[in-house]
């Protein structure tokens, strides 16, 4: 609702509105600083395959818990599975060492 006369705004309670400051962020626009793009793309990128993992060993935890007819985990070597695991753990943690990143 527009009015003309500014005192009819102010009796409708449009002036709050005009009369309302900007919200102060900070003393200077300069001290604002976006978070570095390569940070955030290497910690997405390891969230996500963290996330992805994990949704794998639910899916084995359970259909260890309910048996399904076919092949079940006994067929998995834990052995093989686990060496991937670590390559992949280990590469995880090359990345988060990595001093080029900090």
């Amino acid at each position: 609702m527009r009015c003309a006369n500014p005192q009819q705004a102010a009796v409708n309670g449009m002036s709050r509105i005009r009369d309302r400051p900007d919200p102060v962020v900070g003393k200077n626009s300069s001290e604002i600083e976006s978070p570095d793009k390569n940070k955030v793309g290497i910690l997405t990128f390891i969230l996500s395959e963290a996330g992805f993992f994990a949704v794998l060993l639910l899916a084995y935890l359970l259909f260890y818990a309910r048996p399904q007819p076919g092949p079940g985990p006994k067929e998995l070597d834990v052995q093989r599975t686990l060496v991937f695991s670590v390559c992949l753990f280990a590469s995880s943690f090359y990345f988060l060492g990595d001093p080029r990143l900090r």
